[in-house]
């Protein structure tokens, strides 16, 4: 289906923050029954509460996973977070932090992060990973 700026508007309209576009590479932190793989993957937007998530593997809608984000010089971030839809291999996923630490590594997420993105306001051709 493709997206048309009627749909796209209407994605706008039910978002509770704006997203902003950028393209950071980040690991997924994916739990298995005995273990757990690491996905290199591209956060393709973020907002106050999820982000868009580029990640060459399959997940399932609801399936709790962990972004992970190195800064230059300094300690991982993770943040806990869920696949609320999918889009091909892009996934859009809502921050889900369970206690003050993982509050605290999500606000040092986006402290970083936010400032870097720009507004996803574009034209349709500049949305074309839209999800």
């Amino acid at each position: 289906m493709a997206l048309t700026p009627r749909l796209l508007a209407q994605n706008e309209a039910v978002r509770s923050h704006k997203r902003l576009r950028l393209d950071v590479p980040v690991c997924l932190v994916i739990p298995r029954p005995y273990s757990v793989q690491l996905v290199d993957a591209r956060l393709r937007d973020i907002s106050a509460d999820g982000a868009a998530v580029f990640a060459g593997v399959e997940l399932a809608v609801d399936s709790e996973i962990q972004l992970e984000f190195t800064p230059p010089r300094e300690g991982p971030l993770r943040v806990r977070a869920v696949v609320r839809n999918r889009r091909k291999y892009v996934y859009g996923i809502e921050f889900l932090p369970r206690n003050a630490q993982e509050e605290v590594q999500l606000a040092a997420l986006k402290a970083m992060l936010l400032p870097l993105g720009v507004d996803a306001g574009g034209s349709v051709d500049d949305r074309r990973w839209e999800y």
